[in-house]
């Protein structure tokens, strides 16, 4: 399996933003870069004000895997 970093590359070079809007919102497109900067977390997308937050319990997340659909399983 891919690693994080492999996934994350992969999706923000292929502009992966499932929202109607088709991509970041200008006011929030700092952040965005900020955190797409980040070793250990990425976005595709602003989500008109939603924030989620989530934490991996284990050593480097071992064992949650990413689903269609939004969310972690």
């Amino acid at each position: 399996m891919d690693s994080f970093r492999e996934r994350k590359e992969q999706r923000l070079q292929a502009g992966a933003d499932r929202s109607r809007a088709g991509g970041v919102d200008p006011e929030i497109r700092a952040l965005v870069d900020t955190v797409n900067r980040s070793e250990r977390f990425s976005t595709t997308s602003s989500c008109s004000g939603r924030v989620l937050l989530l934490a991996v319990r284990g050593a480097a997340g071992g064992g949650c895997s990413d689903r269609d659909g939004g969310g972690v399983g």
